[in-house]
């Protein structure tokens, strides 16, 4: 066997592993997801029992580490938020965490700490709940 034939050979177990780890790692992370997918399915639905019809009394917001479900805010809540003099990303959270019907408060913690511009988004759903129409958040 010559020395090309033998670095060809080389190269082909190594790309034959590569793609074996691939596809394991592929296998794995679909078998997450779905398992993720299931759990924001079953969450939506014990949300829309005990709060009622999503898009009226509920909304999901979506995130890649698994939805987060937000509830109308109380009156006196969204009017306090309005009062504040700054709209601080603590302001926020006062108005989104009374909100959150899904996940517990410490996956939702790891949620914002990860991904961080989800309490912004959060907000927006909280208040297209309070009565802020889609339209107007878009600037039309």
């Amino acid at each position: 066997m010559s020395e090309l034939e033998k670095i060809r050979e080389a190269r082909a177990v190594i790309a034959a592993a590569r793609a074996q780890r691939i596809g394991d790692r592929a296998e794995a992370e679909e078998l997450e997801r779905e398992k993720q997918l299931l759990a924001d399915d079953e969450a939506m639905e014990k949300a829309e029992a005990a709060h009622g019809p999503p898009g009226r009394a509920i909304l999901a917001v979506p995130t890649d580490l698994g939805v987060v479900i937000v509830k109308r805010p109380h009156a006196a809540l969204f009017r306090r938020f309005q009062d504040s003099e700054t709209t601080s990303m603590q302001e926020c959270e006062k108005l989104v965490r009374p909100c959150v019907v899904h996940p517990p408060s410490a996956e939702l913690d790891k949620i914002l700490d990860q991904l961080p511009a989800t309490l912004p988004r959060l907000v927006v759903a909280v208040g297209v709940l309070a009565g802020l129409r889609k339209e107007e958040l878009a600037g039309k």
